[in-house]
This record gives C-alpha cells, structure tokens and sequence, in this order.
C-alpha cells in the first residue's frame, strides 16, 4: 500500500486501479465518492471531512435533492474543494437509510457499476472512491469480502467497456485495510490474465 505522496497503480486495459491510505478529498481527481443516506446527511465518517472541507453548500444540494432510493446514485457539487484540491464533483452512494446506518453490501456491486457509467457519461478522468460496503466495525473477514465485491464490481465494469477514465483511487481510511485492498486488485488483476 502507499502513501497518497507515491502511487503505483495496476491496469486494467487503460485505467491506472491503484490502492492508498488516506481521505478521498486528499486525493488529486476530478471527483470522488462518498457513502450517502436517503436524506442526503453528511455528518459521519468520510462526509465529514468533505462537509468540513468542502463547505455546508455540498450537504445543501445534497439535501435538497432528497429522498433518495436506496442503491442510488447521485452528483453534486464539490464547494471549496474545487478552489482546493480541484475537486469538481462528488458521487454520494446511497447505500444506507439514516444516518449512521451500516451499509447494504448487497447494492454496493450495482451501486459501483451506475456510479461507473455515470462518471464516464461526464467525461470524468479521475475518480476516488473509499471502501464500499464494510462498516468501521466489521470484522477483518468481513471488510475482506467487502473490499473484494467492490474491486470485482470496477474491474467487471472496466472489462465490459473502452473506458475514458484513467485513474481510479481506492481509498482506505484505515491502515489494517491497506493489505485488504492490494490483494483484492492483484487478485482481480491475475484472474484478467488467467482467463
């Protein structure tokens, strides 16, 4: 694993997948995501930091496009992230009910592919997104298996397409997920040549 400063990334056909430690509005990308709640709150985990960062206007639009359907996807703005870090746009995943929810790792794969398309349709080049679908509490065999659905569902997307986009950050938060993350990619990676 590295540290956001050096990156090694692994291709899968012309998109860098690449694995770093961090916070995604730390990241050099044109757009980034983040696990989002029905009603568009922002006030846990990786939403903070954007919310903080970025600026209240983010959960605003957020908000007001609101309710939203589990498994959605949806875009808004990035506020002063985009004065920052060049940031232009924010995927919010909506993968839970409320606020503080654990996440539905069974709509995170379809989750991943709309966001995927989406991403592609708005000419995106650079995107990071933080682990989908494994809450801060679960146990290392279940992040492992939730990391692995994640990394398939991209890989599964770049293999159906000719992708414009180049580069594509996963994002561990924590550390102890680092390894997690590059045995998943170095796994999807072998299978592609296996096959």
């Amino acid at each position: 694993m590295v540290e956001s400063a050096e990156r090694s990334g692994r291709f899968f056909g012309r998109t860098s997948v690449e694995a770093v430690i961090g916070d995604v509005i730390e990241q050099p990308v044109e757009a980034i995501v983040y696990l989002a709640n029905t009603r568009g709150m922002m006030e846990a985990g990786s939403a903070t930091s954007i919310r903080l960062v970025g600026g209240k206007d983010v959960e605003r639009e957020a908000m007001a496009l609101a309710p939203h359907q589990l498994g959605s996807i949806f875009i808004t703005g990035s506020g002063r992230l985009r004065s920052i870090n060049r940031i232009e746009f924010v995927f919010h995943v909506v993968l839970s009910r409320m606020l503080g929810e654990a996440p539905r790792r069974e709509l995170a794969p379809r989750a991943i592919d709309d966001l995927l398309t989406s991403a592609e349709q708005r000419r995106i080049r650079s995107l990071a997104i933080p682990v989908i679908g494994a809450s801060t509490d679960a146990s290392e065999e279940e992040r492992q298996s939730a990391i692995d659905d994640m990394v398939e569902a991209v890989v599964s997307w770049l293999r159906r397409r000719s992708a414009r986009i180049e580069r594509i950050i996963l994002v561990a938060r924590f550390p102890d997920d680092a390894p997690l993350l590059e045995r998943a990619i170095d796994t999807a990676r072998r299978k592609i040549w296996a096959e």
